[in-house]
């Protein structure tokens, strides 16, 4: 198979566009720097119980990830991931999968939070990719910003690159406006994560979906303000809690609020670091650095070997046929 680059097509993707409202993700994200914070789950979220928020939390699941790209990378090269997700069941079956192509937006100045283009849409296989839904559910006249990218995830061959397993409890919350100093007309609500994640490839020697061969691993906070209710939640309160009437000075107190409370009340100072890089982009990174770590042990294999063979050419004894 002849691998496409994008670049070879010519094309070129701007991803400073202005992302409409239905396919706009406002987050965000948090790295724990300590292998493990005992109870971590408890503390992240009894602490916004005790400080009078409205909330409800979902029984933890387990998400698996297919990330997609060519070889070469080319779609992160250009600031867009590729994932298929899955609800993993406890049986192995993958439930509910979506499909789902990112696109990080530049800010024009620095920020609590991070704005992405999310374009996201179920998917009836798993183990199938298949733009049709996200075709139907993004057309040129309500989206016309994502068409470029469509056409560009078209031309190129993609591949599997790393799965991801996430375990990830979720906390649906409802901040007092008394808090953030909000309008009684309006509403400010998220979806608080703690998501504990494992990067690797898929084992096909070991039975059931999920099994990996792990390269890396990491855990992270991350929240959302929610403006619509997520269609993976069963909870029947699920549509009491969608934020209403913000404007982007009221995103950016909600961040800063929330934020403040992580990084210096919930959690010892220095233990969550604020950062940019989605699951996708860190998985990158750590398969880049699993490479890198491959070669200089390959490397210094290599020359241990040529040492010792240097070594015995010239300690080499004469055969008893010479003496």
């Amino acid at each position: 198979m002849n691998r496409i680059s994008l670049e070879a097509t010519g094309m070129a993707i701007n991803t400073e566009f202005q992302t409409a409202v239905n396919a706009r993700e406002d987050e965000s994200k948090l790295l724990l720097t300590v292998d493990h914070i005992p109870e971590m789950t408890d503390r992240l979220f009894d602490y916004f119980l005790q400080m009078g928020c409205e909330a409800y939390a979902n029984r933890p699941s387990q998400l698996l990830t297919r990330q997609l790209d060519t070889n070469d990378h080319d779609l992160l090269a250009h600031g867009i991931t590729l994932r298929i997700r899955g609800d993993l069941q406890a049986d192995g079956r993958i439930a509910a999968a979506d499909i789902c192509i990112k696109v990080l937006a530049e800010e024009d100045a620095p920020s609590p939070f991070m704005r992405r283009a999310e374009y996201e849409a179920p998917l009836t296989d798993f183990c199938e990719f298949d733009l049709t839904p996200l075709k139907k559910k993004y057309p040129p006249h309500t989206n016309p910003e994502f068409q470029d990218v469509l056409h560009m995830v078209e031309r190129a061959n993609l591949e599997e690159q790393f799965r991801i397993l996430t375990t990830r409890p979720r906390l649906v919350i409802q901040i007092p406006n008394g808090h953030i100093d909000l309008h009684p007309d309006k509403k400010a609500c998220i979806e608080l994560q703690a998501d504990n994640s494992s990067f690797g490839v898929d084992d096909p020697d070991r039975a059931g979906h999920g099994k990996l061969m792990r390269f890396a691993s990491d855990t992270e906070v991350e929240y959302e303000i929610l403006t619509k209710a997520c269609i993976y939640d069963a909870s029947p309160r699920k549509h009491e809690f969608v934020s209403k009437g913000l404007t982007d000075y009221d995103r950016e107190k909600v961040f800063h609020f929330v934020n403040d409370h992580l990084e210096h009340h919930v959690f010892p100072r220095g233990t969550l670091i604020p950062h940019t890089d989605s699951k996708a982009e860190r998985g990158f990174r750590y398969q880049k650095q699993l490479h890198e770590e491959i070669m200089v042990a390959h490397v210094a294999t290599a020359m241990r070997v040529a040492c010792s063979f240097t070594w015995l050419k010239n300690h080499e004894q004469p055969s008893l046929l010479e003496v």
